[in-house]
């Protein structure tokens, strides 16, 4: 038996989005009118994506990924593509402080600290227990200096959701702009970027049953259109990501949540010790980050791998890392605790079956 509990990593290609890339790799590039073919499919992604996120094509800029559109968001603060009257040009009334919190992703941290690198202040914002943004501490960080706030939507370790409408608040307050990282958010509610109070927005293909290698940066105030997407070497994704983002629907998400919720019944029930991090009515409908009272996660790793499910110690894209998670730890766990948890992420191609094997096997591993 195989069963992947790991979406919040990657989700595999749905088969309508690889028939819609598919002439894409052939056809559309054996023909004469091969620049229209090129900016109609482009527009129709745009469109697409735009639409998933309550945006106008127009904002849309195509990227290579989730990490790419992040580094892009912080990266425009250093340089004059944003808001309008807030060029970041070498001024003496430039801003010059970036705020994050301390559960960001890595693609937001190590971008933070490359602009560090180019005379830029890094505040980072705590975090209560459930791994929120303490606003309190917020409202002081941010001021008149601060160019640019950015925070995730949904952590992609524990699924918490952050309270962004009230952060775009207290930083638009202060007159600085607002990155929300959804690249885990994207399929998890609908997302509306004026609701969000989003100046810039990520989202990533691969996290909703798209291709790998496809970002999007969304921009409050458009793109220049040279600016909007590398679609040469891209369009293929991009007609991918297009497909993914028109096929997300609300019922898709009831049935994910409603498994994790059996999925949390089934453990609870099991009396072994084991707790739910950062769980709160607004978090995640598929991400759940279990605590584990008697068992290490390399071990619970091993074992699950052993029985078939694939699951997760943390960020797949700090897997290898050294070292306690840098979430968990920001939320107040010890390190030896927070080598006690792992990931369960569920995607659409899991059954009420499949979890009830998932704790039939945790049961076996936590109790024997």
């Amino acid at each position: 038996m195989s069963i992947y509990m790991d979406y919040a990593a990657t989700t595999p290609m749905n088969r309508s989005v690889l028939e819609a890339m598919r002439p894409y790799f052939f056809e559309s590039f054996t023909t004469l009118n091969y620049r229209e073919h090129i900016q109609e499919a482009l527009e129709t992604a745009s469109k697409k994506v735009a639409d998933a996120i309550g945006a106008e094509p127009g904002m849309i800029r195509f990227t290579f990924g989730g990490t790419h559109a992040n580094h892009l968001a912080l990266e425009a603060v250093a340089g004059e593509i944003i808001a309008e009257g807030r060029s970041s040009k070498n001024t003496e009334n430039q801003r010059k402080t970036i705020v994050i919190s301390a559960v960001e992703h890595p693609s937001v941290r190590n971008g933070a600290k490359a602009l560090e690198e180019r005379g830029f202040s890094v505040e980072i914002c705590p975090v209560d227990a459930l791994g929120k943004v303490d606003l309190k501490a917020l409202e002081a960080l941010v001021s008149e200096d601060t160019a640019l706030v950015s925070v995730m939507l949904y952590n992609n370790e524990t699924g918490t959701r952050q309270p962004v409408e009230a952060i775009a608040e207290v930083t638009h307050l202060k007159g600085a702009l607002f990155h929300i990282d959804a690249v885990q958010g994207m399929g998890a509610e609908t997302l509306d970027v004026k609701t969000l109070g989003a100046d810039l927005l990520s989202v990533s293909a691969h996290k909703i049953y798209g291709p790998k290698g496809c970002g999007a940066l969304y921009n409050r105030n458009g793109w220049p259109d040279e600016m909007r997407c590398d679609a040469y070497a891209n369009l293929t994704n991009i007609v991918g990501f297009g497909q993914a983002a028109a096929r997300l629907h609300p019922e898709q998400r009831k049935t994910v949540e409603s498994l994790k919720v059996l999925l949390i019944r089934g453990l609870d029930s099991l009396d072994a010790g084991i707790r739910f991090n950062g769980l709160s009515a607004d978090s995640h409908p598929g991400i759940l980050n279990v605590y584990f009272q008697n068992a290490d996660s390399d071990a619970l790793l091993i074992g699950y791998d052993m029985h078939g499910i694939a699951v997760s110690a943390g960020s797949a894209c700090s897997s290898g890392a050294v070292g306690a998670s840098p979430v968990l730890l920001a939320m107040g766990f010890s390190e030896s605790e927070a080598r006690r948890c792992l990931r369960f992420s569920m995607g659409e191609g899991l059954t009420k079956t499949d979890i009830e094997y998932v704790v039939e096997v945790t049961r076996k591993l936590v109790k024997g």
